[in-house]
Order: C-alpha cells, then structure tokens, then sequence
C-alpha cells in the first residue's frame, strides 16, 4: 500500500471504532415495557366497550328474527346485516 491509501484506512478504522462506542446499545440501560395500570385499564375499557357492542349488535340481531350468535361471528355479521337492512350480501 503507498501511504495515503494507508493512511486513509487508518483514519477510517479509526472513525468507525469510535463511532461504534457512540452507536451501541448499552446494555445496563434498562426499559420499561410493562404497560402498568393504564395499560390494565385501558384493557379493562377496552373490554367493556366489546361487550357492550356485542350485547347491542344480539339484541338487534334478535328483533331482527335472526340468531343472536351471528352478531360475533365476523364475516357472517355482516351478511346478516346486509340481509337485515334489504340490500344484497355482496
């Protein structure tokens, strides 16, 4: 190698080494992943609100003359819907 490509490679190595001490991870740093009491209650809603749209969606199935339980299967749903309001289920 003739020197300036040498040193070149120096500088760069040299560069990418301190870099990587910047650009690392630390491993003594520690985060927090747990959702805590506002993910348990945000869950908690979130679970109230699924039911009361199902209880709703079943009771609206069942004026309807249609079987309760369709209102949770997913893709039947809303067929049934469809078929509710008069129009086609495509």
């Amino acid at each position: 190698m003739n020197l300036p490509v040498k040193r070149i490679a120096l500088i760069a190595t040299a560069l990418l080494s301190s870099a990587h001490g910047v650009l690392a991870q630390s491993s003594d740093v520690q985060v927090n992943t747990s959702g805590g009491v506002g993910g348990a209650i945000g869950g908690l809603f979130g679970l109230l609100v699924a039911v009361i749209v199902i209880a709703g969606m079943w009771k609206v199935f069942t004026k309807a003359g249609q079987p309760g339980w369709a209102s949770i299967v997913p893709i039947y749903n809303a067929y049934i819907i469809c078929k509710i309001a008069g129009k086609p289920g495509w």
